[in-house]
């Protein structure tokens, strides 16, 4: 009974073998790879494409703008999409593509859909406070060059009472030098 159990146990090893030599073969490392399976081709992360695309020129930009505008027409949820078209509109060197406000929308929708890429969602999230960050201090800069505009202009208004006021000072001194 012995010799049965132990054949029937080297039986089924040998089948669970077999099939795994027709479903993989096994490394040197001893992983298993799947021979039928097409070679995985790794796309590009979210971060590599910033960098890719914040070292184009700015032509290069504009082509992507218009290819993700395309795509985005077809398919406007696409998450990748509108994550690479806020960030060209949030992060571009180039004034004539970089557009803050657009950015904030877009990044404001992405932060309301639940996505479930963790680096795409943790990168929107990142823009987004960056993004609302920069336009608060672009907006109290704003604020505070109106506010130095009118303080330039109340000393520089200041300055010419008193200019006026020391040419009358002067002409009361030199009459009385002149009366004596």
């Amino acid at each position: 009974m012995k010799n049965v159990f132990t054949l029937l146990i080297l039986a089924l090893a040998t089948l669970l073998t077999a099939c795994a030599s027709l479903n993989g073969t096994k490394h040197a490392g001893g992983a298993e790879v799947d021979s039928r399976a097409r070679p995985v081709i790794r796309s590009e992360s979210i971060l590599e494409y910033t960098g890719r695309v914040l070292a184009m020129p700015a032509e290069g930009q504009k082509l992507e703008l218009v290819k993700l505008n395309e795509r985005l027409a077809m398919n406007k949820y696409n998450f990748d999409d509108r994550t690479k078209l806020a960030i060209i509109y949030a992060l571009s060197p180039s004034p004539e593509i970089r557009d803050t406000a657009r950015a904030q929308t877009l990044l404001d929708e992405l932060a309301r859909d639940n996505d479930p890429d963790l680096e795409r969602s943790t990168l929107t999230r990142i823009l987004r406070d960056n993004l609302a960050e920069s336009s608060r201090i672009t907006k109290e800069n704003n604020r505070l060059n109106l506010k130095m505009h009118d303080e330039q202009k109340r000393a520089d208004m200041l300055q010419e009472k008193l200019e006026e006021l020391k040419k009358i000072e002067k002409t009361i001194v030199d009459r009385k030098v002149l009366d004596k």
